[in-house]
C-alpha cells in the first residue's frame, strides 16, 4: 500500500468532520491533486472526495440516529457549511432527507 495514501486515509478518518478538503490533504502529504487522486483511487477503489463524503455521511447517520441534535447541528458537526447543502447531499446518498431518515431509523430501533 502507498504510504502517502495510507497517511491521507488516516487524515480523512480523523478530520473528515472538521471540514478537511482534498486540497488540504494534498498539501499535507506533498502530492499534486491529480497524482493523489489517481493513487488513492488505485489503492482504495474510489475517489478521495467519495471517501470524505462517505465518512461524513456515516457520522451524520450515527448522530441522527443516536442524538437529539437538530439537523443543522448534525450538518455542522459533520463538516457541512449549512443545513441545506447537508440535506441535499444526504438525500443524494441515502435516498431520503435526514429528517425522514431519522424518523425511520428511530422507529425501527424502537421496535427492536
Amino acid at each position: 500500500e502507498d504510504d502517502k495514501v495510507a497517511r491521507a486515509a488516516r487524515i480523512m478518518r480523523e478530520e473528515a468532520c472538521q471540514g478537511v478538503s482534498v486540497a488540504d490533504i494534498c498539501r499535507r502529504i506533498g502530492l499534486g491533486r491529480r497524482n493523489f487522486e489517481m493513487r488513492f483511487h488505485r489503492v482504495v477503489g474510489h475517489s478521495p472526495a467519495a471517501q470524505l463524503r462517505d465518512l461524513r455521511m456515516a457520522r451524520a447517520r450515527s448522530l441522527l440516529e443516536s442524538s437529539q441534535m437538530s439537523i443543522q447541528e448534525v450538518a455542522f458537526a459533520c463538516g457541512f457549511s449549512d443545513q441545506l447543502y447537508f440535506s441535499s447531499a444526504f438525500k443524494k446518498v441515502a435516498g431520503i432527507g435526514p429528517k425522514s431518515w431519522r424518523e425511520t431509523h428511530r422507529a425501527r430501533n424502537a421496535r427492536k
